[in-house]
């Protein structure tokens, strides 16, 4: 058997640089276990072909491995091998398969302003919401998936007074739940005196910063200097036409400095715009997303 040199992963908190050399065919293997095929791989090649032969030999997938910063498909470019942090886990088991030895280095910075919080008397509790928060505030990232009428509200609401690092984000896709998204945070969660708090607004005309604050998904793009694509989705979508020229920077600040953020209808969460938000957050040690459609398997 061929021996592997040993690999370093080091850890931040959205990509896993990989230091040491891989074997071709380790390198290889890994860009396909870290893959998936997007919804319209078929078609996608029978229109390409003829343009670019090589695309017949194309296997359909995508992968999340870029190889350096020349070749890098996040939005802010990287330099060195690297994969999302979030399929940690699956390089970590691939590497253990082929017996690719390996160390992991954490370099995520954990420090940060701390509120200490509760949740409110209107928050009454059930078996699997307390279930829910504990599972996602260890775990610290994950997919929340939940049948409408739930209380996925209050649950992430729970799940940002128990974490309690701020600044904190909660992203929506449409501006009609922009301030449905806030009064419920403003409902439910509470100072530890007690004192209801403030949830900043920011999309459909609002621009008011606070220590926890909802934002559309089109907002936080545009302050990113990114793109606005629609997300393909059977729900009507208004364009936010909120003027943020005068708190752009700012904005973006708040994207890049929050320590953690949770992602309203999750399922679109592959799209290309709510990418670059992900890519965006450097500093985001807690990401999660939170879903109520039954028609797709997260």
């Amino acid at each position: 058997m061929t021996e592997h040199s040993s690999i370093v992963l080091k850890v931040d908190h959205n990509s896993t640089y990989i230091e040491g050399r891989l074997q071709s065919s380790i390198y290889q293997g890994l860009k396909r276990e870290l893959g998936y095929e997007p919804p319209n791989a078929k078609w996608m090649i029978q229109k390409s072909v003829a343009k670019k032969p090589w695309m017949k030999d194309w296997d359909g997938l995508i992968s999340n491995l870029c190889y350096n910063k020349g070749k890098c498909k996040c939005f802010i470019k990287k330099n060195g091998m690297h994969f999302s942090s979030g399929l940690l886990g699956k390089a970590k088991e691939y590497f253990d398969a082929t017996s690719t030895p390996y160390s992991v280095v954490d370099i995520r910075i954990k420090e940060g302003k701390q509120l200490s919080l509760m949740m409110s008397d209107d928050f009454e509790p059930r078996d699997y919401q307390i279930d829910t928060i504990e599972k996602a505030v260890k775990q610290q990232r994950g997919i929340i998936k939940a049948a409408t009428g739930s209380g996925k509200s209050a649950c992430a609401a729970g799940i940002i007074a128990r974490i309690g690092k701020i600044p904190f984000i909660f992203y929506v896709p449409s501006i009609d739940l922009l301030l449905q998204a806030q009064s419920e945070l403003i409902r439910f969660i509470r100072h530890e005196t007690g004192e209801a708090i403030e949830v900043g607004a920011i999309g459909a005309g609002r621009k008011d910063i606070k220590d926890i604050s909802v934002m559309t998904i089109q907002t936080a793009v545009k302050a990113l200097g990114g793109v606005w694509k629609k997300i393909d989705t059977d729900e009507e979508q208004k364009d936010d036409t909120t003027d943020i020229d005068d708190i752009r920077t700012e904005i973006k600040e708040l994207v890049m400095s929050a320590r953690g953020f949770i992602l309203d209808e999750v399922q679109h969460a592959a799209s290309e715009t709510v990418q670059i938000i992900s890519d965006a957050s450097v500093s985001a040690q807690y990401r999660y997303g939170m879903s109520a459609s039954p028609w797709r398997d997260l």
